[in-house]
């Protein structure tokens, strides 16, 4: 596996990769039907089977 960059989560958390898996809409979503449980948790064991150890789970984010 590449090494991938890391940093801190928020001001003090543990070091994460610096891009995360995305998952919003995946449980949610305002447009469309989500995903049925299988194929959601089929595409979560894929993400973890190449290595994402990071999962964005955030529905809101706001600039700062």
């Amino acid at each position: 596996m590449a090494n991938i960059p890391l940093r801190p989560l928020g001001k003090n958390g543990p070091l994460v990769p610096r891009i995360g898996f995305g998952t919003m809409g995946m449980g949610f979503s305002r447009t469309s039907k989500p995903l049925p449980d299988e194929e959601r948790l089929a595409l979560l064991d894929s993400a973890h089977a190449i290595g994402c150890t990071f999962w964005d789970s955030s529905d809101y984010y706001v600039s700062t």
